[in-house]
């Protein structure tokens, strides 16, 4: 769920470094280990640091090639003739078990040792060859939820279900084109499958045309055609629980080039019916569906929030964007700009697309896997603001000592408690390890005149570091010359520095100061150019104008200067673009509220409630202390540390343990019921599981990592376990639950 490089290591300092750090958990930690002896190992490095995203860690924990055969002999390093490239790529339930499909129509099966070094022990050849062009593409490569199957869809060669005894049966370890358990629509183009996290139903792409089986005859139950030319595809499924009434739902995405459609079915009655869609196309949905608008691009992926409540797409126009279920309305838009050009052995696509999305497990955090430039965005639910991200995709990175930022793209993302499941266009499969953080309560805002809200630069709620600007490289491939920056100088950020005159003699830094001056459009979308930022979430209590200060330290007119904008980390519905303050006062503190031709800056404030402040870097070197806002034109602060503003009371607890339990030896399940308390629907209780339990479930839907409040009441969870007898008396037999403010809708 990845920037400096050294020979097969890479330490990549994505993301963010929070100064306020507060503590850190896994959103569920679920891990065990396989027995069987490995058949041939293919684990390329493992390393320790891959970034810091807001207070939070990604760490890899493994990397290995999709392919391992096509590797062999060849020299990783020609980025024109890659020999594979990674494609669809799923966990098992227990995390413990990786598919991953290539563009040779084959899945590879991997297990993981207790270090997540990953073996591969038999493939599937869906298709024997020889491919052109996607023709070979594995689409979708889907674990069943008892981990028993898995699927695979190619063009033209339909679904195949394969299953996972057989392969490890296999003398050769090679499952043959004829050796699968089921075959579904064998001419058809399948570019979207997945199961129902019941294992109750199956649906898979036919082209347009969305099939659902029941299990375990594969009998198929229902279709759904999706609008446009017939050769277009259904490109992604995903099945959630509806919140309030436990329904299943499904929900799938299709196009081609600049249409796309996304539809929403539920299933009641034991019949499955259309909710509503999103479509470019104005066709009349079925009786009984709703029809929203268009999407604006071929939608390559969907997926729904770990809590249902909401669903995201990537599409081919550059973006993800966000919607509620209940009612389909969207409410962020998350656009990405960067290299838009495919290399040799890529996914061909004339038009560069966001491919891969996913959810943290905890719900907190939406994932994205960017344009062709291996860059993962890590969105902040709430306020829908950048919170930090990692290269992924680096022109094969180590594995090839190159070190130019990455020009491939990440084709699929999954998660699995607390790890992420990376593949992609390099040709690998990454295993990383997401550790998310307790997210602050915001600012208060008084609700007295000169209504403030006063911030220490230092404890801001998100700080992200962006920007590489090292030298410049030029090379050309497929006919295009591309300018590409280093990865492994220039990062810039915000650091701490301790400054006796600063508000609790801390203040932060726009690092490094080495006089860099080009930060002068902080927010284009591409966090490898764009400047780093500061994120401040306030709850207001007044709309209208409010002017911003900031208190800083230049010592030239070459660092005196930021930029200041309000909700604009997402170009969210009511953004407002970067906008510049400057300091005319040098070496020494002082507060300032204009740009350099003394005009004012402000922000318009459209509604009471949750905002969030940026502070970007303009030019290195500047010094900030503390950070304010005010409906008082003619209000003016003191020269010195002003008291900071306190947290918001929003009605919700502050982190707590809620419940702890024991859990016996043996495989066995219960039930367990909590008392939620008084928080409100801004909550979430997240439970925690002991490093050892192996197999487990819960009663809440498909990712059941987060249960949503509705208010105080009593909540049960089933859960199941299989503990070695070897582990009786451990400390380690917990499964807790902890509660804390979810941070947004």
């Amino acid at each position: 769920m990845l920037r400096s490089s050294a020979p097969l290591s890479e330490v990549i300092p994505a993301g963010s470094d929070r100064a306020n750090s507060a503590a850190v958990r896994s959103c569920i930690i679920c891990a065990g280990r396989f027995l069987s002896e490995p058949m041939k190992s293919f684990l390329i490095f493992s390393l320790t640091l891959l970034g810091n995203l807001e207070g939070a860690t990604l760490t890899l924990l493994t990397k290995t090639h999709a392919d391992p055969d096509s590797f062999a002999g060849n020299s990783a390093g020609n980025v024109d003739s890659p020999k594979g490239s990674a494609t669809g790529a799923t966990f098992s339930a227990d995390g413990l078990r990786v598919v991953v499909g290539d563009f040779k129509a084959t899945a590879h099966y991997f297990e993981a040792d207790a270090n997540f070094a990953l073996t591969r022990r038999f493939r599937a050849r869906h298709e024997n060859g020889p491919f052109t062009g996607v023709n070979g593409e594995v689409g979708p490569a889907m674990f069943s939820p008892e981990g028993d199957f898995f699927a695979t869809g190619i063009n033209a060669k339909g679904a195949k279900v394969w299953s996972v005894a057989a392969g490890l049966a296999d003398a050769d370890g090679i499952l043959e084109t004829n050796q699968f358990s089921q075959h579904l629509t064998p001419t058809q183009t399948c570019d979207g499958a997945n199961w129902s996290p019941d294992g109750q139903w199956f649906a898979a792409g036919a082209y347009l045309v969305l099939k659902v089986y029941s299990r375990p005859t594969f009998t198929e139950v229902a279709s759904f055609t999706h609008p446009g030319t017939s050769t277009w595809e259904v490109n992604s499924v995903d099945f959630a629980n509806d919140p309030v009434t436990g329904e299943l739902l499904m929900l799938s995405g299709s196009g081609s080039g600049t249409s796309g459609t996304v539809l929403l079915h539920r299933l009641r009655g034991g019949v499955w019916s259309e909710v509503y869609r999103w479509s470019d196309f104005t066709n009349t949905p079925p009786a009984g569906s709703t029809r929203l608008g268009g999407i604006g691009g071929s939608v390559k992926s969907v997926r729904f929030s770990p809590d249902g409540k909401l669903w995201g797409i990537g599409c081919r126009s550059s973006v993800s964007r966000i919607y509620r279920t209940d009612t389909g309305a969207q409410i962020a838009n998350l656009p990405s700009t960067g290299n838009t050009a495919w290399l040799a052995g890529d996914d061909e696509d004339a038009n560069a697309a966001v491919e891969a999305i996913e959810w943290s497990s905890c719900g907190r955090y939406f994932f994205h896997g960017g344009l062709i430039d291996g860059a993962l965005r890590v969105w902040r639910r709430g306020d829908w603001s950048l919170a930090g991200w990692v290269q992924t995709q680096s022109t094969l990175g180590p594995l090839g000592g190159r070190s130019d930022e990455g020009l491939r793209a990440i084709e699929f993302l999954d998660v699995r408690e607390d790890k992420v499941l990376i593949a992609g266009d390099e040709g690998t499969a990454q295993i990383a390890r997401f550790d998310a953080p307790v997210l602050d309560l915001p600012y208060q805002q008084s609700s007295s005149p000169p209504y403030l809200a006063v911030m220490e630069a230092e404890a801001a709620h998100g700080r992200v570091a962006q920007g590489l600007h090292g030298p410049t490289t030029t090379f050309t491939n497929n006919s295009v010359t591309r300018n590409v920056r280093s990865v492994i100088d220039g990062i810039r950020n915000w650091g701490n520095v301790a400054e006796p005159a600063a508000s609790g003699s801390m203040a932060v830094q726009a690092l490094p100061d080495n006089g860099d001056q080009s930060g002068t459009n902080p927010q284009t979308n591409d966090p490898r150019v764009d400047s780093p930022k500061l994120d401040f979430r306030i709850q207001f209590t007044r709309t209208g104008t409010h002017y911003v200060w900031v208190r800083g330290f230049a010592t030239t007119t070459g660092n005196n200067s930021c930029h200041v904008g309000l909700d604009h980390g997402a170009n969210n519905i009511a953004g407002t673009p970067g906008l510049d303050l400057n300091f005319a006062t040098l070496n020494q503190w002082t507060w300032s509220s204009v740009n350099a031709t003394s005009v004012r800056r402000t922000v318009n404030i459209t509604s009471t409630g949750l905002h969030t402040l940026h502070l970007w870097m303009r030019e290195a070197g500047l010094k900030v202390d503390q950070v304010l806002v005010t409906t008082d034109a003619s209000y003016i602060p003191a020269n010195s540390g002003l008291a900071t503003s306190p947290r918001a009371d929003l009605g919700v607890l502050q982190p707590r343990l809620v419940a702890e339990w024991s859990l016996p030896t043996g495989s066995g399940h219960a039930d367990f019921t909590y008392q939620r308390g008084t928080a409100n629907a801004g909550s979430f209780f997240l439970l925690e599981y002991s490093a050892d339990l192996k197999t487990w479930s819960l009663a809440h839907g498909s990712r059941p990592v987060s249960i949503v409040s509705a208010g105080p009441g009593t909540e049960s969870v089933t859960l199941r376990w299989d503990i070695p007898a070897s582990l009786a008396g451990t400390p380690k037999m917990f499964v807790r639950v902890r509660e804390e403010w979810l941070g947004g809708p």
